[in-house]
């Protein structure tokens, strides 16, 4: 499902207007995730410079630099930190609001992945995943097998629904 959206920002005099888009937000995102405009276009599948077309407009608009960058590398600025960590944030949201129409279903209908800890992952799954195939053929599940400090970020993140790890490890928000 693709969503085309924008986002207005009014100050209270109703002065100043600020449109950015989820699509420009989704971009800066793969730019912090590879810390390389080009490998972050390919991950969107857009042009290397139709991604940084929307950074720039991202950036002006904002009036803020999110990214430094040169021909060797690019860095995160600390207002551009501060910024992603809230793009996170409304990433969450959206995929949440994606979801509303799918959350009376049937359970397992919807793609899921999860994460799992190598000291458990090999002793659980052999059990369980039989068991969840037999009653739901169709139901797609993506295991991904890492630390459980990883994970923890990874569902704060978004890029994982949900991960197995082992007690007792700081979850807070979760």
């Amino acid at each position: 499902m693709k969503i085309e959206c924008s986002i207005s920002i009014n100050n209270l005099n109703g002065l100043i207007t600020i449109m950015i888009s989820i699509k420009q937000l989704h971009y800066a995102l793969a730019v912090e995730k590879t810390l390389h405009f080009k490998k972050a276009a390919e991950a969107c599948n857009v042009s290397q410079s139709a991604l940084s077309t929307a950074i720039n407009e991202l950036e002006s608009r904002l009036g803020v630099t999110i990214f430094e960058r040169n021909n060797k590398q690019v860095l995160v600025t600390h207002d551009g930190q501060l910024i992603l960590n809230k793009a996170k944030k409304i990433k969450l949201e959206l995929d949440e609001l994606i979801q509303i129409p799918h959350v009376n279903q049937q359970p397992f209908t919807q793609p899921m992945s999860v994460g799992v800890i190598p000291t458990i992952g090999p002793y659980l799954l052999p059990k369980v995943l039989p068991e969840i195939r037999k009653k739901h053929p169709d139901f797609k599940l993506k295991i991904i097998e890492e630390q459980s400090n990883l994970l923890i970020e990874m569902v704060r993140t978004g890029e994982i629904d949900a991960a197995i790890i082992e007690i007792p490890f700081a979850i807070d928000g979760l």
